[in-house]
């Protein structure tokens, strides 16, 4: 798959990180997957954007993660984090830890978490929609 933008990058590991909660990896994968088949949310089946996430309807985001432990309260903090994304920090998915912890379902242990498995920008290819370790191997 290629992922369009670095704040493509960003936004799913929030999304990937606020669905692992007390969730098993494989688990938090088939809920990324439903996520990237819904129109609403990701247009090209590719790239989750928080912009459409953060105009989702909440009960039917709900029904979509119905299988993942604590879907109501993750459908509620994936909405709240999208929203807060678009709206107190313009669009952009926030790299500072002290901004992370103040999305919905990211806490202390997540931001870290965030910033240690994120790619810099720098190795970030937009063109090819991956990073220099994923171009080498």
């Amino acid at each position: 798959f290629k992922l369009k933008s670095w704040e493509a990058v960003k936004f799913q590991i929030v999304v990937a990180a606020i669905l692992s909660k007390q969730t098993q990896f494989p688990v938090v994968l088939k809920a990324v997957k439903t996520m990237k088949e819904d129109p609403k949310l990701c247009p090209d089946g590719e790239n989750l954007d928080s912009a459409l996430a953060a105009k989702m309807d909440e009960m039917e985001l709900r029904e979509m993660l119905k299988f993942v432990h604590y879907n109501k309260q993750k459908a509620k903090h994936l909405i709240e984090a999208a929203k807060m994304i678009q709206s107190t920090f313009r669009g952009q998915v926030p790299t500072l830890q002290d901004h992370l912890i103040r999305l919905p379902g990211i806490g202390p242990m997540l931001s870290k978490l965030i910033r240690m498995v994120s790619p810099s920008k720098q190795e970030f290819n937009e063109e090819s929609g991956r990073t220099a370790k994923q171009e080498q191997g």
